[in-house]
């Protein structure tokens, strides 16, 4: 699968731009809207849960907490959502043209991941406007966002697949991604978490969403991995997810592996 992207890595390109300009075509600003979109809800989180709405949290204004929570998991939700229907949507193209299948949901996948760079690259000015230090661990923020890229990727290559066989998934989906993120703390500390009994932390824990928005914050803010309740463990923070990201991965090439020749008679 990986050398058939990287064979037909100009087509890859060329479906993410069109998607890309499908969306910004219109508007009179174009492309600005992608940095002015996360700009605003930046600006608007600030003003809201700092000014208005004061919740708690160790060391670190809540405003900066939800921030590094909220827009990772936006990334992955968005396109594990639209990337879920993308093979049935461009089903008249796969009826007349050869093309490794695969290209379709990493188009979409990678025009996200455009806009998510570029929230990226704002939160990192931001946070020292914001008299947020940056984490010793900085360096390895590459790798999170690899880790993330990589449970992306194996999702929509999960959902895509199923749901040209199954329509019910696309549904299933969304009510997996709607749990998972209530069992994430993307908008509220871990040690709410604590509140329930040790063996639910325990099963809470086994969410590998856990790990990585906790890593993001790790990698991003300074003094946040000594903020993390001692129950946590720190395997379930760091190796956890890793391990996770690498079996979703191959989990969803291999479905999808074995469903694509079938695509076009479904479709």
């Amino acid at each position: 699968m990986w050398s058939e992207i990287f064979k037909n890595r100009e087509l890859v390109w060329e479906l993410a731009v069109k998607d890309i300009e499908s969306r910004y075509r219109y508007p009179v600003l174009g492309f600005l809207w992608a940095i002015l979109m996360p700009l605003a809800l930046m600006t608007i989180f600030l003003v809201v849960f700092s000014k208005i709405i004061r919740v708690e949290v160790k060391d670190i204004p809540y405003s900066v907490y939800l921030i590094t929570g909220i827009f990772p998991w936006t990334f992955f939700q968005s396109s594990v959502i639209q990337a879920t229907t993308s093979i049935l949507d461009n089903g008249s193209l796969i009826k007349k043209v050869y093309f490794p299948r695969s290209i379709i949901p990493f188009s979409i996948i990678l025009s996200n991941l455009v806009n998510f760079f570029i929230f990226m690259a704002l939160l990192l000015i931001a946070l020292p406007l914001l008299k947020i230090k940056y984490s010793f661990f900085i360096f390895l923020l590459p790798l999170v966002m690899l880790m993330q890229i990589s449970f992306t990727i194996g999702f929509s290559l999960l959902f895509s697949s199923l749901y040209v066989k199954l329509r019910d998934i696309k549904y299933l989906a969304e009510i997996v991604l709607l749990i998972l993120f209530y069992l994430t703390p993307a908008f509220y500390p871990l040690d709410l978490v604590l509140n329930f009994s040790k063996g639910f932390l325990t099963l809470y824990m086994l969410n590998p969403f856990v790990g990585l928005v906790s890593l993001y914050r790790i990698v991003l803010i300074k003094g946040f991995i000594q903020t993390l309740p001692e129950e946590v463990c720190l395997y379930n923070i760091t190796v956890w997810p890793v391990i996770c990201s690498i079996g979703v991965l191959l989990l969803g090439i291999f479905v999808f592996k074995r469903l694509a020749p079938g695509f076009a008679d479904h479709v």
